[in-house]
């Protein structure tokens, strides 16, 4: 009996250390455990970033091109002739009337022979009253005439002396000069006496026109000597 009880106990002390042994090492385990997980807890880092949609980019859109309507069949215009009637146009039968053109007489120089010292400038042709119309064209063509016959004196001229003269003077019907006069000097007797003497030379002028003067009449002309 007694070396059994002697057996028994050793086993008994060993089960019991190997069971306080294992509870060390549970409870070791667990506090090791909670730990190890208090240690080992990690971080997530977040950052932000500011990511903004690109700017929307614009492309043109293509020209929608209307597609012209497919004619059926062959669409034919009729356009009606439209006829002009002819309008017949007859020859003139008649012919324009010649006109005739009358001769026309020149009147014929008077017989020079036996003449001497006279100029054919110096004859003036006796003229018909029907180409002065009025009485203005027949003094215009006297004062022309009588412009035409003035002649400056040298001696004047080279003393450089100038004036205006006005003279009076008689047309007879036949175109003669009487009565000439001087009414306003120049104040230079040479040009007086160029004035008068101008008058004379031009006398005598075509015959007056009797439906426009009624016997003898009257002018007065100035003549001006005047350096250009």
């Amino acid at each position: 009996m007694h070396a059994t009880n002697s057996g028994g106990s050793p086993n008994r002390l060993l089960a019991g250390l190997s069971a306080a042994s294992l509870g060390i090492h549970l409870l070791l385990c667990a506090h090791l455990a909670n730990r190890y997980q208090g240690e080992s807890t990690s971080y997530l880092e977040l950052s932000m970033r500011d990511i903004s949609e690109p700017a929307a980019r614009s492309i043109p859109r293509p020209r929608v091109r209307t597609k012209a309507p497919e004619l059926q069949g062959d669409q034919s215009i009729n356009i009606r002739e439209r006829r002009v009637p002819q309008i017949k146009v007859e020859p003139l039968q008649t012919r324009p009337e010649s006109i005739s053109v009358g001769s026309v007489s020149i009147p014929a120089l008077p017989d020079m022979s036996g003449v001497r010292g006279l100029k054919v400038g110096d004859w003036t042709p006796v003229v018909g009253g029907q180409e002065f119309m009025t009485r203005q064209d027949y003094t215009e063509m006297v004062r022309i005439k009588i412009e035409s016959r003035k002649r400056y004196p040298e001696s004047a001229r080279s003393r450089r002396t100038e004036g205006r003269v006005t003279v009076r003077f008689t047309i007879t019907p036949e175109g003669r000069v009487t009565g000439i006069q001087m009414v306003k000097s120049s104040g230079h007797a040479l040009l007086d006496q160029a004035a008068l003497n101008t008058v004379k030379e031009a006398s005598p002028f075509p015959r007056a026109p009797s439906n426009l003067f009624k016997g003898s009449f009257q002018m007065e002309i100035v003549l001006a000597f005047e350096l250009m």
